[in-house]
């Protein structure tokens, strides 16, 4: 058996004929995995499933004549859908987390744009602009600039909404509820 730390795969061997385990052994180290065995009888093999990482496993149904592995099958199985259960749950949390976070900036910029007044001051921009051109204070190209800021403005405040949607929508979906 290997140390913890190897990152190649754990495929563990459990057949009771010498000949078929020694090639199955072959085959499987030659495929790049560490072997784990063989092992020739089932409570040695749930001895190593119990102790063990293991990544996969080649199982010989019949040992010892009547003995199955059937056991050792329904136990690496039990084991594959516990570690699928935990990832799920870290891709679930995960999620939830990006998705939390994402609301979070989408609200904080949409109240910049309606706690902070910066539409209000936009449209107060434009209206003094629009007041100095007819007062012929500022050029026909001012007055331009101020309608394009103020436009641009309101497409980001607009961007801003439409994030602040989606995100709310992303974080209830992530959590599964009706979050508010």
């Amino acid at each position: 058996m290997s140390d913890e730390g190897d990152s190649s795969p754990r495929i563990l061997i459990v057949e009771d004929e010498c000949l078929v385990a020694l090639d199955e052994e072959a085959l499987v180290r030659s495929l790049g995995f560490e072997v784990l065995g063989p092992v020739g009888h089932l409570e040695e093999a749930l001895h190593i499933v119990a102790t063990e990482r293991i990544d996969g496993a080649v199982l010989d149904i019949h040992l010892d004549g009547n003995t199955t592995s059937y056991p050792l099958a329904a136990e690496l199985e039990i084991r594959r859908a516990a570690n699928e259960a935990e990832r799920l749950g870290i891709v679930v949390r995960r999620e939830v987390a990006d998705a939390a976070r994402r609301f979070d900036r989408a609200k904080a910029l949409l109240a910049v744009f309606e706690g902070g007044g910066m539409i209000d001051r936009a449209e107060n921009a434009l209206r003094v602009a629009e007041k100095s051109y007819k007062a012929g204070a500022i050029s026909l190209i001012e007055l331009l600039e101020a309608q394009r800021t103020f436009l641009e403005t309101r497409a980001e405040y607009v961007r801003a909404q439409h994030d602040f949607r989606q995100a709310r929508v992303d974080l209830r979906h992530a959590v599964g509820s009706n979050f508010q």
